[in-house]
């Protein structure tokens, strides 16, 4: 509105020209959530369900975040907690994160390092003077962990580790069921098997199996037979139903102990089950993302059904594929970015993740390299570059599916 004749035909001179990509970029980052109009209402604060955003971004200038559909932003890049080798050093990693500007801690139950990772939040709060609000907390219940009483007592044993009242976002870490099997039950192998990742010990209980034929399968959640082809552990009979998981789960939202819930690793289709009984939305869908695994189908489907993506093996996890990590890190374009901005490779690799609408998690037990990963905000990379990133997507996939008798989860994205 004006009431200047001049000015009123100015302000409508706005349809002979466009503002080019790289520009809105660059005006998205003038955002400081800063609203002049509140809400007409003597008593009530806000009628905004984002303000909460407002505090996101004052936490830390260096750790923008995205809204989700429920609950505060999440912050970005996000810290990734997976692979524990000695003790202590998770905690000290994750201290290191907070003090370096990191707000959004990923951790999971099947790590088996909730109470380090616990410890050094705890840490980290101490050493900054921020409080658990401040802190985005993400977890993720295992497969074994599928039926509604199973998922309670996941939920608790996280909560009581993390030393946590409450977690921002919680997901179904896989769409596969396996059978629950009781910590004090768990034999390796007899009925069990205890994976060592790149020397980090995940705990048997997690990982029950049958070794009763020619090679070792998964017992499904549901009927507890070997999870196979024709009978995989995502789907009856031998799988638990996604709809009495995402029930159990919206349950931990209405009594508090979650703000928000989601999935990991779930295609279309496993998100249309869920969709045609949910209550509360899925906020969140967290996939393997890489320059060699781009998904663009299914960043497609998330974008029209409003899920917001956060990618793992952003870097493609050098300590787990380092030919594969390697061959990326060296790809020409990657390193002409990199040189161009005056930034790393795995820089360019995060930045490029947060420009392509996905929230990244990283890792590293370095500090200088904690730090370096987060100062990602003060770039951006152009369109045409972002175009000639694209075209490495080769649908190559470093994690298919954690279930001994089904060949992978995904239907057709590679």
């Amino acid at each position: 509105k004006s009431v200047s004749p001049d000015r009123m035909q100015q302000n409508i001179q706005v349809c002979d020209f466009a503002i080019s990509a790289d520009d809105m970029v660059a005006l998205a980052k003038l955002d400081r959530c800063w609203r002049h109009n509140s809400v007409p209402s003597r008593g009530v604060v806000s009628a905004f369900v984002d303000e909460d955003l407002v505090a996101a971004v004052a936490q830390d200038a260096s750790a923008p975040a995205t809204k989700m559909p429920r609950g505060k932003a999440m912050p970005m890049p996000g810290y990734g907690t997976f692979l524990s080798r000695t003790a202590g050093e998770t905690r000290a990693a994750v201290k290191e994160a907070i003090i370096a500007g990191y707000r959004h801690m990923d951790c999971a139950q099947v790590y088996t390092n909730e109470q380090e990772v616990g410890q050094g939040i705890a840490d980290g709060l101490a050493a900054t003077g921020l409080r658990r609000e401040d802190i985005y907390i993400t977890g993720k219940c295992w497969n074994t962990h599928r039926k509604a009483e199973h998922v309670r007592m996941a939920l608790n044993e996280s909560l009581a580790n993390l030393g946590c009242a409450y977690l921002d976002m919680y997901l179904i870490h896989w769409p596969q069921s396996y059978k629950y099997l009781p910590k004090a039950d768990a034999k390796p192998d007899v009925n069990c098997v205890a994976p060592d990742v790149n020397g980090a010990a995940m705990a048997p209980e997690y990982f029950p199996m049958l070794f009763d034929g020619k090679s070792p399968k998964h017992p499904g959640g549901g009927d507890g037979k070997a999870g196979t082809m024709s009978n995989d552990c995502v789907y009856a009979p031998n799988g638990v139903a996604f709809s009495e998981t995402w029930q159990a789960f919206e349950e931990t939202v209405d009594n508090g102990l979650v703000k928000a819930i989601g999935v990991a690793n779930f295609t279309p289709a496993h998100m249309d089950e869920i969709l045609k009984i949910a209550r509360h939305p899925i906020s969140c869908n967290q996939i393997e993302h890489h320059p060699y695994l781009q998904q663009p189908k299914l960043k497609e489907y998330c974008k029209t059904k409003g899920i917001p993506l956060v990618g793992y093996a952003t870097l493609l996890n050098p300590s787990l594929q380092g030919e594969k990590s390697a061959e990326l890190w060296e790809e020409p374009i990657l390193v002409s970015i990199a040189a161009k901005h005056s930034k790393s490779v795995p820089q360019v690799l995060i930045r490029w993740a947060i420009q392509a609408g996905v929230v990244p998690l990283v890792k590293s037990v370095s500090p200088d390299r904690t730090q370096q990963n987060i100062q990602v905000h003060d770039c951006t990379i152009s369109t045409a570059d972002m175009a000639d990133i694209a075209k490495l997507d080769c649908g190559w996939r470093h994690n298919s599916v954690p279930s001994g008798g089904v060949v992978s989860a995904f239907d057709g994205e590679s």
